[in-house]
Order: structure tokens, then C-alpha cells, then sequence
């Protein structure tokens, strides 16, 4: 099994392949790019508040993340010049537990994790220009359709929701799960979600008919990060027992799994080409890249 190693200056917690495949962004204590062929790692920020999640802008040019300081800050790479701090309007603000940038680039969309909403964001002014409220259902996770109008969240509301950007109206509840959702992962042409719960599963849904395509079974405990392949055949997932699994989302099945030195997994990415699969580890130093087999 073709599994690489890549030895940090700091933790990994959460992970994401740049556009074009040449370059990993990687978030723990301090914030991080890493060549994807030599494993050299920049800091793009040093330690301090821990990185949440990131997000690269569709053309590789922008990269946003959010801290577990409530802060939400967007850098113009290479990242020379200081980043741009997104402050959000009000006193109630939680962290930014999901980040999704519009397919244009233009607008950044943010899941507050604490008071249910979503954020809207113009980029290059740093500017709050929308809110939806998501009542209940509180928004962990966000991803933005590729007609830019609507946004998909998940979180402990155990439903999956697709929402207007526009006027915050919700489109569509999916109902399924028995637990929180911990993580989501959109198609690339918008037409599926993969999720993971704290039920111990993952599944594959049809958003426009809110219908379950697909359940994967296996894991023992909560699964906390899911990713899918560009062309949307492979879904991969893990969680707190222990290896990356590998599933075809046309029949649920498991195809491969590889087993990681941690104590449990935080994040996945399919590299642009889906040929490679990043894995980290909360509170490891260590980025694994797993050559999918095939």
C-alpha cells in the first residue's frame, strides 16, 4: 500500500488540496502550505488560536479559515501581504465551523456553529452582505451549489438542509440520520452529498429528491470527516476507530481502507486528480498521502 508520510512543524486537524494539486493547506496550531510532492511546509501563520477549517477560493488564488477564536480571515496568495479579517455583525458570534466560497470566488459563505446562521460574505471587501437563519438546525457544515443561489449545511440538527442565498428561505430539510452530522462533502455538479454522523455511519443523498443512495456501515464510532472524489465514484470517510476507508458510492460498499498511526482521524481530501487522498490525524504532526489504489 502506497502511503506517504509527511512529518509537520505542528498539528494537523484539518486538510485541503489547492486547485491545481501542487499544494496542501494544512490547519492545526499554526497554519500551514505544503508542496504536495516534497512535503516542504511554509507557515502561513504561526501558532497561536487553533485553525478550524479552510477553504482555498475555486481559482487557488484566495485561501479563507476560520479559528476557534471566532475569527475568519482570508490571505491572497502566496500570502505576502497580511490576511483580511471578516468581523461579523451583532454580538452573537460563535466560531465558523464551515467555510464555502461561492463558485466564482466573489462571496465567502460561514457556518456559525454557536448561533445558527449562515454568513455571506463579500470577499473582496470583507464585507457582511447576507444572513440565513437556520433555526435549529445548527450549521457545523456548509457547502455552496454550483449556481451560487444556494447553500447546503448540516449539523446537530441530525438534518441536511439546502438553503437560498438570497433570502434565507429553506428549500429543503433531508431527514435521516439518527445523530448529529459531523461532516458533509458536495459533488462537484451539486447533485449529491456525502454526510457523517455521530450514528456511526455515512451516507450518500440525492439532493434534489432528499432520497438516501447509499449507507456505509463499518466504522464503531462516530464518523467526524468525510471527502468525495472529483468524479464523484469514491467517497471516503473516517472518524475515531482508526483507518481511512475507501466506498463506492454507487453500491456502499467498502473498496479499501489503510490504517494511520493516530489516535483518531480529523480530515480528508481527494487531491484535483483523484488519484491521491490526504488524511490527518487530530493532534498529529503527521500529513499521510494515501495513491489510491487503481
Amino acid at each position: 500500500m502506497d502511503v506517504r508520510t509527511v512529518t509537520l512543524p505542528s498539528g494537523c486537524d484539518t486538510v485541503e488540496f489547492a486547485p491545481d494539486g501542487k499544494t496542501l493547506a494544512v490547519g492545526g496550531g499554526s497554519l500551514l502550505l505544503v508542496d504536495a510532492a516534497s512535503g516542504k511546509a511554509t507557515t502561513l501563520r504561526p501558532k497561536g488560536s487553533p485553525v478550524r477549517t479552510l477553504r482555498f477560493a475555486p481559482d487557488g488564488r484566495r485561501l479563507a479559515a476560520s479559528f476557534i477564536d471566532r475569527t475568519v480571515k482570508v490571505w491572497d496568495l502566496p500570502g505576502k501581504k497580511p490576511p483580511r479579517s471578516f468581523a461579523a455583525s451583532g454580538a452573537k458570534v460563535g466560531i465558523a465551523s464551515g467555510l464555502a466560497f461561492s463558485p466564482d470566488g466573489a462571496r465567502l459563505v460561514t457556518g456559525d456553529a454557536g448561533f445558527q446562521v449562515l454568513r455571506v460574505w463579500d470577499v473582496a471587501n470583507a464585507s457582511e452582505v447576507g444572513l440565513v437563519k437556520c433555526g435549529k438546525s445548527v450549521a457545523w457544515n456548509v457547502a455552496v451549489l454550483p449556481d451560487g443561489k444556494r447553500a447546503v449545511s448540516a449539523g446537530a440538527g441530525k438534518s441536511l438542509c439546502i438553503w437560498s442565498l438570497a433570502d434565507g428561505t429553506e428549500l429543503k430539510n433531508i431527514d435521516g440520520h439518527t445523530k448529529a452530522i459531523e461532516c458533509l462533502a458536495v459533488s462537484k455538479d451539486g447533485k449529491r452529498a456525502v454526510t457523517g454522523s455521530q450514528d456511526a455511519t455515512a451516507r450518500v443523498w440525492e439532493l434534489k429528491t432528499g432520497a438516501e443512495k447509499a449507507r456505509f456501515l463499518g466504522h464503531a464510532k462516530e464518523v467526524v470527516c468525510v471527502a468525495l472524489s472529483p468524479d464523484g465514484k469514491l467517497a471516503a470517510s473516517g472518524g475515531w476507530d482508526g483507518p481511512a476507508r475507501l466506498w463506492s458510492t454507487k453500491t456502499g460498499k467498502e473498496v479499501a481502507s489503510v490504517p494511520v498511526d493516530s489516535r483518531r482521524l480529523a480530515a480528508l481530501a481527494f487531491s484535483p486528480d483523484g488519484r491521491t487522498l490526504a488524511i490527518c490525524g487530530s493532534h498529529d504532526s503527521k500529513l499521510w498521502l494515501w495513491t489510491l489504489p487503481g
